[in-house]
């Protein structure tokens, strides 16, 4: 009795052991399948695919265009285009101030002495940029007075002005007459060194030099320079002045550079050039415009009163400021 007892016993544990062994796999398993399917899915799928979607679409493609499109068009293209239109035509074309020619020539005289001649000169300016010519004037006239447009001497005819009286030198004048509303200057002063070697010029070896800037339209046109030169009631065609300290030399043709020499640097002397221009609706930028721009300023260190300029090789070109202060080249 007591051993089925004890049989009985043992089948009972057996059974209580294999009940409890059974039950620990499922807690083991259902943690492990419901923690590693669900954590893993969700964490995943959700914060992994959304925040990467959104951020990537919101503040790459919407911040990126709008600065591209806005900023940078109104900066590149009103900004480079309008200021190149603005100050191209005023700047390149316009004249607020005088740009001078200074040039030096070299000569000698009949008992050898050597010199350079210096001439500093403004362009042909119209008359009627009156601000011009006196900021220039202002610059090289000293104390000297410009004269104007009824300065000159000169009669009055209908349109046309005339003098029969400009001085030509020797004692001979010549004949002005043009028709003209307006003028052309060019002004400078002149300047002369003794440069021979080992002699100097004093009052008691002194030099008398006759020199002239004259103006000379050969290189334009030959028929108009000879048909000039040929006429001998119309041979004048400019008008120069030089303002010594104790007076003013008036030449028809060319600007008169006089010196008495007595000590080795004389000068400088102002002077002025005048020509006509005559503008009207058939000559809107001037009647006489090509030739003054095609005309030389030639040097003579041997001036007398039959001196042809256009001789000389020694010779000075300069531009215009004409209508509207719009500066021009000389002609080549």
């Amino acid at each position: 009795m007591e051993k089925a007892l004890s049989a009985l016993m043992v089948i009972v544990m057996l059974l209580l052991l294999v009940s409890c062994g059974n039950s620990d796999p499922k807690p083991t398993e259902a943690p492990t399948t419901v923690q590693t399917e669900k954590p893993t899915e969700k964490p995943t799928e959700s914060p992994t695919s959304k925040p990467t979607e959104k951020p990537t679409e919101k503040p790459t493609e919407k911040p990126t265009e709008k600065p591209t499109e806005f900023p940078s068009e109104p900066p590149t293209v009103p900004a480079t285009e309008r200021p190149t239109q603005a100050s191209t035509e005023p700047t390149t074309n316009t004249v607020s101030k005088i740009t001078w020619t200074t040039k030096s020539f070299d000569f000698s005289d009949d008992n050898g002495y050597t010199y350079s001649i210096t001439i500093k000169i403004s362009p042909w300016i119209l008359l009627s940029n009156s601000d011009l010519i006196d900021k220039a004037w202002k610059e090289v006239g000293k104390n000297n007075t410009l004269p104007k447009f009824d300065g000159w001497g000169l009669k009055r005819d209908g349109t046309y002005y005339f003098s029969n009286s400009v001085p030509k030198g020797g004692g001979f004048s010549d004949y002005f007459n043009w028709q003209m509303t307006d003028m052309y200057y060019c002004v400078g002063e002149a300047s002369i060194k003794n440069t021979t070697v080992g002699w100097n010029l004093s009052e008691d070896n002194s030099a008398s030099l006759s020199n002239g800037l004259g103006l000379s339209y050969a290189d334009v046109d030959e028929e108009f320079t000879n048909w000039n030169n040929a006429n001998s009631l119309l041979n004048s065609y400019a008008i120069g002045k030089t303002y010594y300290s104790n007076e003013t030399i008036t030449r028809s043709n060319c600007v008169y550079i006089g010196a008495l020499m007595k000590r080795n640097n004389w000068g400088p002397v102002s002077f002025i050039l005048m020509v006509p221009e005559n503008i009207s609706p058939n000559y809107p930028d001037g009647q006489y415009y090509d030739y003054v721009r095609g005309c030389k300023l030639c040097f003579s260190s041997s001036l007398n009163s039959w001196t042809h300029f256009h001789s000389s090789d020694k010779t000075i070109k300069i531009g215009i400021i004409g209508k509207d202060r719009i500066y021009i080249a000389p002609a080549e």
